[in-house]
């Protein structure tokens, strides 16, 4: 007796843990579901249906679960949450493409400011031509053909003290001008590249709601995944008729939503192309050679 009251114990015990394994799993399921953003409308219906029926089973004292009627529509009400699902999936996949392609078009926007960049940096190669490179001709000279430099001194008006204070002054200037406009040019990159980040990043959830759409068996995903596709390809097709009419903003383009993630990629692709060259010219302007005009605008005449 003693043996078989132990093996009904052990049964009991057993039949509980694998009941409390399938309670646990529904639990585990239940709040993936509801965490998700694609299968949260589906799985707060399903959850609001069962405990319906809970409470009317309570109260009538029927189990509705059973019933012929319920029995019947238990498919139709699982395809109502697929539909549900499918329409959420869609609806957070366009959230997504949104996100992304917004993301695309602020780094297109920054990346306009590659033209002012470039404008400072022509004004400082001229200015170098205008204003300093006679100065640091001259300045140069005075230690390796000083009779040269103390003629063309006699000529300028100045003393060999003034000219070297007025070129150090300059060299200076001039550092500190380049070194700026460099660390503008990273400051830039930094926010196209936090924007090409974010396109991507919502890109892929687009990308990826997209396929789950289109790669499923089920009719009703295969549809709304067909109605993403064409949603996605309105808007570029609109957004393409502006961009003919020049009615898009600076920098906004069709491209950005054709595809997002590779059209921030070239606009921090081009702004990367800047500051690599600013930073060549920054390199340039803090070597002796600032003062060998000839050497100097040869290097920096690609940049």
């Amino acid at each position: 007796m003693g043996i078989m009251k132990t093996t009904k114990e052990a049964k009991a015990a057993y039949d509980r843990l694998k009941k409390w394994k399938k309670t646990a799993k529904e639990y585990y399921q239940t709040a993936k579901n509801l965490l998700d953003e694609d299968t949260r409308s589906g799985e707060i219906f399903k959850q609001g249906l069962k405990h319906a029926m809970k409470l009317a089973e309570k109260y009538s004292g029927l189990p509705l679960t059973k019933h012929p009627y319920f029995e019947y529509h238990k498919k139709h009400l699982e395809i109502l949450v697929g539909v549900m699902t499918a329409s959420d999936t869609s609806e957070n996949a366009m959230k997504a493409l949104d996100q992304a392609v917004g993301a695309a078009d602020s780094a297109a926007v920054l990346a306009t400011q590659i033209k002012g960049l470039n404008d400072r940096k022509n004004r400082l190669k001229l200015f170098y031509v205008h204003f300093l490179e006679d100065i640091f001709e001259t300045y140069k000279n005075l230690s390796i053909l000083p009779t040269q430099a103390r003629a063309d001194l006699m000529e300028m008006g100045m003393s060999e003290a003034d000219l070297r204070a007025e070129a150090e002054g300059a060299i200076y200037a001039y550092r500190a001008a380049v070194a700026e406009l460099f660390f503008d040019s990273l400051t830039l990159l930094a926010m196209v590249d936090t924007e090409y980040r974010a396109a991507e990043a919502a890109h892929k959830r687009f990308t990826s709601k997209l396929e789950k759409l289109s790669g499923s068996s089920k009719t009703h995903n295969y549809i709304a995944g067909k109605g993403t596709e064409y949603r996605r390809d309105l808007e570029a097709a609109l957004r393409a008729g502006d961009d003919a009419n020049n009615r898009s903003a600076p920098g906004v383009r069709y491209e950005a939503i054709k595809d997002p993630s590779a059209y921030a990629m070239q606009q921090r692709d081009l702004v990367q192309d800047v500051v690599d060259r600013l930073a060549r010219f920054c390199d340039l302007a803090m070597t002796s050679e600032l003062i060998y005009p000839v050497s100097f605008k040869l290097r920096v005449s690609d940049l």
